[in-house]
């Protein structure tokens, strides 16, 4: 399990799995302190140790409120950035009307 609520850095506040932000790290007022936020050229990325893999079961949750409805805007991807080999969530769409899948 990891939790990473983004007050100012990319700790994981319950379990030893740090992440790391790559490009610049910004924070803003979330739903409870602090939270990241991203303008398309900077992501928060996992390592791949102590993260469930293959067939295990895992859970994600988060908060997100979406600015840009940009097409294949993505929120989150878990696995390979191969063709199939990943699952995420992403914001297709126009600023009139965005679907997130």
């Amino acid at each position: 399990m990891a939790w990473y609520p983004g007050n100012g850095n990319a700790n994981d506040i319950v379990g030893n799995v740090t992440g790391m932000q790559t490009g610049s790290a910004l924070y803003v007022p979330g739903k409870v302190g602090q939270a990241f936020t991203f303008n398309g050229s900077n992501y928060f990325d996992i390592p791949s140790t102590n993260v469930p893999i293959g067939n295990a079961a895992r859970t994600v949750q988060f908060w997100v409120s979406v600015h840009n409805t940009a097409p294949d805007h993505e929120i989150f991807v878990y696995g390979s950035k191969n063709f199939h080999r990943s699952f995420g969530i992403d914001v297709d769409g126009t600023a009139s009307n965005a679907d997130v899948q």
